[in-house]
């Protein structure tokens, strides 16, 4: 070796140990960089050295977590799919390709197209509260023209579909029911429930009867005749509830008390 470099050249042991620990630094993956420094032109001492990024460095970027981003991207592409193409076009492998999201990715959030749209249609949706003001007409007003703007908001195009595919498959029909319709309609119960117990509507009531009567009406006028309701239709129907023109529930006769109970003002099915 020459003697300019035999001068600043360390000690074979000493090369060995250095080696061995940058070899074990690597290994362990983390990130290194080696410094290496010759003091001055008679020091024979070989310097070396590890850094890593600080602890600032090494942390996520603030902000929401990356799951609830690839969310927001999976819905904005499953609108724009609904939107330019119709549910029937709506697939998961679409919805992955324009996202950009993994389709095992979708599948954790969403295990089902009926899931995903049940969900968009959700976010549509107006929860709102349950009106009490005090005006009985003024209240149920208030809480159907709420229950009409969500079925116009949710696009009959979109919304009709996605409940005919849901009734071949039981899991799926909950599952719509669930995230699309129970909380509005177990708001109309306890509504129509309290105005039983108050007197302003007979106590016989059929309140669920009554409810599915007004989904009737909305899904109607907006799937098929593709008509707007006006605030005149809503006071006419609320109106005509007032009047007593309610569906009654069927009272149990003695021949049939064994299969077949009153169905409370506030109960029943969805």
């Amino acid at each position: 070796m020459p003697e300019a470099a035999a001068a600043w050249w360390p000690p074979r042991y000493e090369r060995c140990r250095i080696y061995t620990t940058l070899r074990g630094v690597l290994t362990q993956k983390r990130q290194t960089r080696i410094v290496l420094r010759v003091t001055t032109a008679g020091d024979s001492s070989l310097r070396y050295g590890t850094s890593r990024k600080s602890d600032d460095q090494q942390t996520r970027p603030r902000g929401r977590p990356r799951s609830a981003r690839a969310q927001e991207l999976v819905l904005a592409a499953a609108e724009q799919i609904l939107h330019e193409d119709g549910y029937a076009s709506l697939t998961i492998e679409g919805v992955a390709a324009r996202s950009g999201v993994a389709k095992t990715t979708i599948y954790r959030s969403w295990p089902s197209k009926t899931a995903l749209v049940s969900e968009i249609l959700r976010r549509r949706s107006i929860l709102g509260s349950i009106p009490d003001t005090g005006d009985a007409r003024a209240d149920l007003i208030s809480f159907l023209s709420v229950n009409l703007r969500n079925y116009a908001a949710m696009d009959p195009a979109v919304l009709l579909p996605a409940f005919w595919d849901s009734l071949s498959d039981a899991a799926h029909r909950r599952e719509m029911r669930a995230h699309v319709l129970d909380h509005r309609r177990q708001m109309g119960r306890t509504l129509l429930g309290r105005l039983v117990t108050e007197g302003v509507l007979p106590p016989d009531t059929d309140v669920d009867l009554l409810l599915d009567m007004w989904a009737g009406f909305a899904m109607y006028r907006f799937g098929m005749r593709e008509t707007r309701v006006t605030a005149a239709d809503v006071s006419a129907l609320v109106d005509l509830v007032l009047s007593g023109a309610v569906p009654r529930r069927r009272k149990t006769h003695r021949s049939d008390a064994g299969t077949a109970k009153d169905r409370p003002a506030t109960g029943g099915e969805t």
